[in-house]
């Protein structure tokens, strides 16, 4: 049995495919398995995986119908025979040690789990995400909720806390309660399984070094439109604050509404362009229980906002109308503001002009 279950989900992606095998292949650490979840992919991904495999005995390939990156992490999770599991998405790539020191950093301190920092790239521009915790380790759960779940409620610091990536698992915490990746989700599914599996921990160890390229696509899931998008980021908001609660720490509502408020007008400026009823869209994003809290929040605290160097009235205008009920107003408001084919709003422009 390997030391290490190295977990791939692979879908369209063989561009970047065969640098990201080859890091893992070429790792200084040899005792792995690699196991490749080609999850219906339509380009040539799927091959190349089965000609990895006939080169290497290390290498399992699954070939699955395409159900997304969650279910092809489970069927990974299903298969895995190390003592260890980590996540390697397949558009980006490992550092030679990225193993070795992993698994070394488990050994010695005999963590639960371990996280490394990591080198984001995008459009060309790489810069390193340190997580907030050094080289330390949280002993017991009473510090690694102080340190760790606090943080990752006020929402401050979590540089690659949320992506099960640039960390390391114990495969015996995850198969113990049977933890799997919610597949009906496609944002924030990752956060809730790390979340989950940060519950079960009783020691962390945490390494400074970004150890893992991560390689930030302009077309990935973020950026996209998907109808689901709104439904996931509720579910996440709904976790985080009933931690909050849990904890007593009723400070951290504003931090977590604000943060999910971007979610919220992010998805509906990337729906408004795509939406052919565009005032029924938006009116239904209002409508949701969830969205109507956050903005409640923010309202609630606005004293605290208006402190903000960024926050003034005038972005309080639509929080306050949704608190007070006043949906169709405030849909009428955001289509205005976000919808650049408003017929409204090209009026408002001519007369700016004359």
């Amino acid at each position: 049995m390997p030391q290490l279950s190295v977990i791939v989900p692979v879908h369209n992606v063989e561009r970047y495919l065969h640098r990201c095998v080859d890091s893992i292949l070429n790792q200084t650490f040899a005792d792995f398995e690699l196991i490749l979840i080609d999850d219906g992919s339509p380009d040539k991904s799927g091959e190349i995986c089965d000609d990895f495999a006939l080169k290497d005995n290390r290498i399992k390939v699954i070939h699955k119908a395409n159900e997304g990156v969650s279910s092809a992490r489970n069927a990974g999770m299903d298969k895995a025979t190390g003592e260890y599991i980590a996540f390697i998405d397949s558009d980006d790539h490992i550092d030679p040690n990225f193993l070795k020191i992993m698994l070394e950093k488990a050994v010695s301190t005999d963590a639960d789990m371990v996280m490394c920092s990591y080198l984001q790239t995008s459009m060309g521009i790489s810069a390193t995400q340190h997580h907030p915790f050094g080289n330390s380790v949280l002993d017991g759960k009473n510090e690694i909720t102080e340190k760790l779940i606090k943080s990752v409620i006020y929402v401050k610091d979590t540089n690659g806390l949320f992506s099960p990536c640039n960390k390391l698992f114990r495969t015996g915490i995850i198969n113990r309660v049977n933890l799997r990746m919610d597949k009906t989700m496609s944002f924030g599914e990752d956060m809730l399984f790390v979340l989950s599996y940060i519950d079960l921990c009783e020691k962390i160890s945490f390494i400074n070094d970004p150890l893992y390229y991560y390689n930030q696509s302009e077309s990935g899931l973020f950026n996209k439109y998907r109808p689901s998008f709104l439904n996931d980021i509720m579910k996440c908001y709904v976790n985080l604050k009933a931690r909050a609660d849990r904890l007593c720490l009723p400070e951290a509502y504003l931090p977590l509404s604000l943060k999910y408020r971007y979610y919220i007008e992010r998805h509906i400026k990337t729906g408004i362009k795509i939406e052919k009823h565009k005032f029924g869209f938006v009116l239904s994003v209002y409508r949701n229980k969830e969205v109507r809290d956050v903005f409640y929040q923010i309202v609630s605290h606005r004293e605290e906002v208006l402190k903000s160097d960024c926050w003034n009235n005038y972005e309080l205008r639509l929080p306050k109308l949704i608190s007070r009920g006043l949906l169709i107003s405030a849909t009428i408001y955001s289509v205005y503001q976000y919808d650049d084919n408003n017929l409204l709003r090209k009026i408002m422009k001519l007369f700016r002009k004359n």
